[in-house]
């Protein structure tokens, strides 16, 4: 979940980007295929959702799902 102020929230934990690209990099290892989707809330900035597609791109995701969250 991106939250409007820009942070992320994974499992009901809180995480820096840098938290983030670990974890996922090291799903990545596991399930080559797995697929991630973004949730942000509606009225959170485009540019967190991107930050965060970004994130899962240099991780090696490329099944990315979106989602909003009121």
């Amino acid at each position: 979940m991106v939250k409007t102020d820009g942070s992320v929230i994974v499992n009901r934990r809180t995480m820096t980007g840098s938290e983030l690209g670990k974890l996922l990099q090291d799903l990545v290892k596991l399930y080559p295929e797995q697929a991630v989707v973004i949730r942000g809330d509606e009225s959170g900035a485009y540019k967190n959702v991107v930050n965060i597609l970004n994130i899962c791109s240099e991780a090696g995701i490329t099944n990315v799902a979106f989602a909003t969250a009121k």
